[in-house]
């Protein structure tokens, strides 16, 4: 139990990270999806994947609709390990 807490707090504060700091998300969604073949819906894509990870991880912390959470956050881990942590490690 306090492993998956963990693990859902870090999702959480990850997205919500992004919204705090700045124009992380626009950021991401303009100069990067956008230049990886994503364009024009970069930013777009940017904000659904972080409000995505929002609801899913609040949904996990309160222990709600745990499967559809579940593969929302495996879809972005995947995502995210195919477009930037592959390339960039």
């Amino acid at each position: 139990m306090i492993k998956s807490k963990t693990f859902n707090h870090t999702f959480l504060s990850h997205s919500l990270n992004g919204i705090f700091t700045g124009n992380d998300i626009n950021d991401f969604g303009n100069l990067f999806l956008n230049k990886i073949g994503f364009s024009p819906f970069g930013v777009f894509i940017a904000w659904g994947v972080v409000i995505s990870q929002i609801s899913s991880s609040l949904l996990l912390i309160a222990n709600k609709a745990v499967k559809i959470s579940c593969i929302i956050n495996i879809n972005i881990l995947i995502f995210g390990i195919i477009t930037v942590h592959f390339k960039e490690g």
